[in-house]
């Protein structure tokens, strides 16, 4: 995959060429003082045009050069690339902007805080202004003078052990809790729950991931992308990108295989939920995940079971070879391995949804676990109120 660069530094090319000086009265800056580390990470457009993904990824190289690459893709495609850097030029930070078939462009920063800087550039047609800040988590970009003001919104995204780039939300303040979302589904899904509502108005901090291969996240079409607990692994590299000593987490339907086997591998998890799940999953030979397998990725022909869920694949444009890969590499957790965890686990399901196997034998086999059957179906339970209401006195106990 290329990258590419950002809109509004694509604005910057076009408009600045051979605007390398600048006669802005500016203010020496004491490099020592400043600290632009706020801008580090991966950081993926969240306001994008329709069709186009853009990306920024900055590093450190040292204490007076930040390096970055900007880069917009456009169904898949390259339309710019370019670097850009902070560098000290005479006692004053300076943002560089090149591309490949121009040379350097300047923007000495004029205005500073603990978490924005402002760089300006009064010999260009357009933009005579560039301001990065902070705002949150989010990292917000804005351009301006002798054209529209045009405001660029980024999140920060995970780039994961195999270069993989998963994307995530991360809102609210207090203690964390990681939402994993079910099959054929991405973080938005909760999105439509009370328990998401909830968990922010009572001062938790939620961070919600498109497990590889679904939603905003990468969809590797390598099998290999997802076989060894790939998934695991991404969420124990998010957990260390957010910092954090300890966490809560909830998963609905898939994301309890994802996190039952993630309970076996991070000990920072607190307290855990396992929703809408039975025993089924600790079978490495389960036959319902063999048969989606299969019917996803073309190796068996639709039956009555499989064909709703295709089809509804097919009705979003989720891509059916990606899906049947996710089956292929689902994660196991054995019977072994459920009876060795200590950490607090709800385990809970609707009254009608046993798609999955036994919500009650896959409680059986933990040994610090409680088990609650509420009202519900599979596809509907984790969105509503006594789910939300179950979950929280749970975690709040």
């Amino acid at each position: 995959m290329k990258y590419t660069i950002t809109l509004f530094l694509v604005f910057t090319l076009l408009t600045c060429k051979n605007n390398n000086s600048n006669n802005n009265t500016t203010t020496n800056l004491n490099l020592t003082e400043n600290n632009f580390d706020w801008l580090l990470g991966d950081w993926k457009r969240s306001n994008d045009k329709e069709g186009n993904t853009t990306f920024e990824f900055w590093k450190k190289k040292s204490s007076t050069e930040y390096v970055g690459l900007g880069g917009t893709l456009q169904n898949q495609d390259t339309v710019f690339k370019e670097n850009i850097r902070l560098i000290p030029i005479d006692g004053t930070w300076n943002f560089e902007v090149t591309t490949v078939d121009d040379p350097p462009v300047f923007f000495p920063l004029t205005q500073q805080t603990k978490n924005s800087f402002t760089c300006e550039n009064q010999k260009n047609k357009f933009p005579k202004k560039i301001k990065y800040q902070l705002d949150g988590r989010k990292l917000q970009a804005e351009i301006s003078g002798g054209g529209p003001n045009i405001a660029f919104s980024f999140d920060k995204i995970l780039t994961s052990f195999d270069n993989t780039k998963i994307a995530f939300t991360d809102e609210g303040e207090g203690d964390p809790v990681i939402l994993l979302h079910g099959f054929i589904s991405s973080g938005n899904s909760w999105n439509k729950s009370v328990i998401k509502r909830d968990l922010l108005a009572k001062g938790f901090r939620v961070i919600v991931p498109d497990l590889r291969g679904n939603g905003n996240s990468d969809q590797p079409t390598n099998p290999l992308t997802y076989a060894n607990d790939a998934e695991i692994k991404d969420l124990q590299a998010l957990a260390d990108l957010l910092q954090f000593k300890k966490y809560i987490a909830i998963g609905y339907s898939r994301g309890s295989i994802v996190l039952a086997k993630l309970l076996t591998k991070d000990s920072r998890i607190q307290k855990a939920v396992l929703g809408g799940m039975g025993l089924d999953f600790s079978n490495p030979n389960w036959e319902r995940r063999i048969m989606f397998a299969d019917a996803f990725s073309g190796r068996a022909p639709l039956t009555s079971a499989t064909e709703g869920a295709v089809n509804y694949a097919k009705s979003i444009g989720a891509n059916l070879k990606v899906l049947g890969m996710l089956q292929d590499h689902q994660p196991v957790t054995s019977i072994e391995e459920l009876q060795k965890i200590r950490t607090k686990i709800l385990v809970i399901a609707g009254d009608v949804d046993k798609d999955n196997g036994s919500p009650a034998k896959l409680d059986a086999q933990l040994p610090n676990s409680q088990l609650q059957i509420i009202s519900g179906d599979h596809n509907n339970t984790y969105k509503a109120a006594n789910f939300s209401e179950a979950v929280l006195k749970f975690i709040q106990s």
